[in-house]
């Protein structure tokens, strides 16, 4: 096979090759056969005598390419960038012709084209440009020598060549541009962390004071032994009374707490379900016990 995979060599019987070709439904590939007889193509007494025989790829192919517009004026030299489609059109002339890639034609013969189409022309931007060349190359063509036909093609217009020097000036630009945002992202982590210190208080400030200038760690004692202490934390109190009251509670009236305060989350939704069993306040019938439903022990 040639490394296009346009033409591929027949091995083995030519008789099994040609009943695969007279059977096959789909027609993606022509046999031909190399015998310098053109009227004799295709059949079977020409592949019984030919020298070589190959298949053809007959399916379309997808092409990509570079050319360039203008001879004179302002858009002399204008890059290109050419895709199109291309497919065999004379699988004989293909064979004949030993086509093993098909894009050197395609490029050649499309540069022609826009040449001789631009050489009367100039255009008044760009986008004008590229639209009428567009417009221009829309018809089919076909490469009668070589066999092998292209449509489909779109054109798009590239920058032209940029001069080394603004080059060089651009990625001056894009290097200050990106040391000046790492230089703000850093300014901005430390701003963040300053603020964190002065809003946690003195003591955070101090641990600062200590990690900075380790040496003064007799300065930094006396100082913070002249900080006021603390103000007392409201959570902190309430929560010391309430465990001082559930100590002191004998163990009927925990329990009893304990029943309260499984029914008053079973009364806040079904969401608190699972919540209670994992703490085991669900009774044996799944449910919260109310302390009004048992028997009281006085009278």
């Amino acid at each position: 096979m040639t490394p296009s995979g346009l033409l591929t060599p027949v091995v083995g019987s030519r008789l099994v090759a040609y009943i695969k070709h007279r059977l096959s439904l789909h027609r993606t590939h022509a046999l031909v056969p190399v015998t310098g007889t053109p009227d004799q193509r295709g059949q079977l007494a020409a592949l019984r005598i030919a020298r070589d025989a190959y298949w053809v790829h007959l399916g379309e192919r997808t092409a990509n390419f570079t050319c360039q517009v203008g001879t004179s004026g302002r858009h002399h030299g204008q890059t290109v960038d050419i895709s199109l489609v291309w497919w065999v059109d004379d699988p004989q002339v293909v064979v004949d012709r030993r086509v093993l890639d098909a894009v050197p034609y395609l490029r050649r013969d499309i540069q022609h084209r826009l040449t001789a189409y631009a050489a009367d022309r100039s255009w008044p931007s760009t986008i004008a440009m590229q639209e009428q060349c567009n417009a221009f190359l829309q018809p089919a063509a076909v490469l009668d020598t070589v066999g092998i036909g292209y449509g489909h093609i779109h054109l798009d217009v590239t920058d032209p060549a940029m001069p080394e020097i603004r080059k060089a000036e651009l990625d001056d630009v894009r290097w200050t541009s990106d040391v000046e945002l790492e230089r703000q992202q850093l300014e901005r982590l430390r701003l963040d962390y300053y603020q964190r210190l002065v809003q946690d208080g003195p003591t955070a400030l101090l641990a600062y004071w200590l990690q900075q200038r380790p040496n003064d760690i007799k300065d930094i004692i006396d100082y913070a032994q002249r900080l006021p202490p603390p103000p007392p934390d409201p959570m902190r109190e309430v929560d010391l009374k309430f465990t001082k009251l559930m100590t002191e509670l004998s163990d009927f009236d925990r329990q009893r707490v304990r029943q309260w305060v499984a029914v008053a989350m079973a009364h806040s939704g079904t969401s608190m379900e699972s919540v209670l069993r994992e703490l085991g306040f669900l009774g044996e019938n799944g449910k919260a016990t109310d302390p009004l439903d048992e028997e009281q022990p006085w009278p």
